[in-house]
C-alpha cells in the first residue's frame, strides 16, 4: 500500500538566445493578453455600482398646504376671495408648519387638523408606511376643488453611501366637481440624476426654515418644489391609487387621507478605487490563469520537440559535485 507519492521533475533552462526570447515572450503574453482581453470586452473598470436599501424616513413636522375652491352656491364663473400670489381667481386657503411663514398669509391662513402615523410592520426600527389624515375646516361655506400638500421628510441612508437629506413628498389633485375628501396611496420613490460618491456623507440642507423664509415668495409651492428638484437626489410620490370623493351636503370639513409606503430601493453610486481595483484584479487573474496554462503547454511542445535549445537538469542526477 502506497502511503506517499512524489513526482520526479526535469527543469529546462534557457541555453540560447531563442530559448531566452521564448521565455520572455511567454511572460509578456501572460501579463498583456489578459489585460487586453479584459479591458476591451468591457466592464474592466467598474464605473457604477448599485445597492439596495430601505431608507430611514421620518416626518419632522414640516408641511405646506394649499386648498382652492369657491364659496358654497356659486357657479365658479366669477372670482371670489383675495387676488394673491397663490391664486388669481377663486378662494384660496394656505397653511404651513412654519409660524414665521404663516405671518405672511393674513386672511389666507387656515388651520387644519393634521395627523401623521408611522408604521413599522417588520419591527426593524424603520418606517414602512406613513398614514396621513388631514382635515380642513370649510364651515359649510366653502367648496373644495383643488388640494396641494407638500410634506418635507427626513431621508437617511447608511449602507454604502451615507446620506441624510430633507426631501419632498408632493400630493396634488384638482377637479371641476367639488369634493368632500381625497384618498391617495403610493410609494415614496427615489430620483437621482448622477451617481452618488461613495466616501462622502451628504447632508442636503433645508429650504424651509425660519432662516430661508423672508417673504411669501419663499413658501410658494413652485418655488419650493423647484429648489428640491434641483438637487441630485430627491423623492416623489409614485401614486398607485387615488379617489376624489364628491361633496356631501353640509360638510364641515374637507378630508385628505394618504398612505405613503416606504420600501427598499435601488441606489446607484460611483465605486471607490479599491473596489474598482478588486474587480479588475479578479478579471485579470481569471484570464491570466488560462493564458499562463496555454503558454506553459506551448513551451512544453517547443522544448520537447527540440525547436529551441535548452539545458535539462534531471532530479535523478546530482546537480553538484561534493
Amino acid at each position: 500500500m502506497a502511503i506517499y507519492t512524489d513526482s520526479i521533475s526535469r527543469q529546462y533552462f534557457a541555453a540560447s538566445g531563442g530559448s531566452t526570447l521564448l521565455d520572455l515572450v511567454g511572460k509578456l503574453l501572460v501579463l498583456i493578453v489578459p489585460f487586453v482581453v479584459a479591458y476591451f470586452t468591457g466592464h474592466f473598470w467598474v464605473k457604477e455600482g448599485r445597492w439596495r436599501e430601505q431608507p430611514r424616513v421620518s416626518w419632522p413636522n414640516k408641511a405646506v398646504l394649499v386648498v382652492r375652491g369657491q364659496p358654497t352656491g356659486t357657479d365658479g364663473e366669477e372670482g371670489f376671495g383675495p387676488v394673491d400670489e397663490f391664486s388669481a381667481l377663486g378662494t384660496t386657503f394656505v397653511w404651513t408648519s412654519l409660524p414665521k411663514a404663516n405671518t405672511f398669509l393674513d386672511s389666507l391662513l387656515v388651520v387644519p387638523h393634521f395627523e401623521v402615523q408611522q408604521r413599522d410592520a417588520d419591527g426593524d426600527s424603520k418606517t414602512d408606511a406613513l398614514d396621513l389624515l388631514l382635515q380642513v375646516p370649510t364651515f359649510q361655506q366653502f367648496e373644495v376643488h383643488s388640494i396641494e400638500l407638500l410634506l418635507l421628510l427626513t431621508y437617511e441612508l447608511s449602507d454604502l453611501v451615507p446620506l441624510e437629506m430633507e426631501t419632498p413628498c408632493y400630493i396634488a389633485y384638482s377637479s371641476a366637481t367639488s369634493g368632500s375628501a381625497f384618498t391617495v396611496e403610493g410609494d415614496l420613490a427615489f430620483r437621482q440624476r448622477n451617481l452618488m460618491y461613495w466616501p462622502t456623507t451628504k447632508y442636503k440642507y433645508s429650504h424651509f426654515t425660519p432662516a430661508t423664509v423672508h417673504s411669501i415668495e419663499d413658501i410658494l409651492l413652485p418655488t419650493l418644489l423647484s429648489k428640491y428638484a434641483a438637487r441630485n437626489e430627491s423623492t416623489y410620490l409614485q401614486v398607485h391609487s387615488q379617489y376624489w370623493h364628491p361633496a356631501t351636503p353640509n360638510a364641515a370639513y374637507f378630508e385628505l387621507r394618504a398612505t405613503i409606503r416606504i420600501g427598499a430601493t435601488w441606489y446607484a453610486y460611483l465605486p471607490g478605487p479599491f473596489e474598482a481595483l478588486k474587480f479588475a484584479w479578479v478579471q485579470f487573474f481569471v484570464l491570466a490563469y488560462v493564458v499562463s496554462w496555454l503558454v506553459w503547454a506551448l513551451k512544453g511542445i517547443l522544448v520537447k520537440n527540440a525547436v529551441v535549445k535548452v539545458r535539462c537538469v534531471d532530479e535523478l542526477k546530482p546537480k553538484y559535485r561534493w
